[in-house]
């Protein structure tokens, strides 16, 4: 059971693919993904269901379905970073956060 204020989220093998191919770079002395190129390429949607070997039509195009995925596991993602680096491990699982932004192994 999740508490008030507690939220819950799930690392899956697809946010891990996505995190291994982030675009680094050091940016003034940090640590930076690529804003504009996050996968390589500047169509991250496309970039996305690429790695993650989703249906891309035969005609190249991309579906609203296979967008709307898309953009919603790579919102995910910042989330899927700041509990990978939080536990010090690229690993599946359930985790929830306090109120504070600390994350917790379920």
């Amino acid at each position: 059971m999740i508490t008030p204020n507690r939220t819950r989220f799930v690392i899956t093998k697809d946010h891990l693919k996505l995190l291994k191919r982030l675009n680094v770079h050091n940016a003034s002395g940090r640590a930076q993904i690529d804003f504009y190129r996050p996968y390589g390429n500047s169509d991250f949607v496309r970039d996305i269901a690429e790695i993650l070997k989703w249906k891309i039509n035969k005609d190249g195009e991309i579906s609203a379905v296979v967008t709307k995925k898309a953009l919603k596991i790579d919102k995910e993602l910042a989330t899927a970073l700041q509990i990978c680096l939080q536990f010090g491990r690229f690993k599946t699982g359930e985790f929830t956060s306090d109120t504070y932004g600390t994350w917790f192994k379920k």
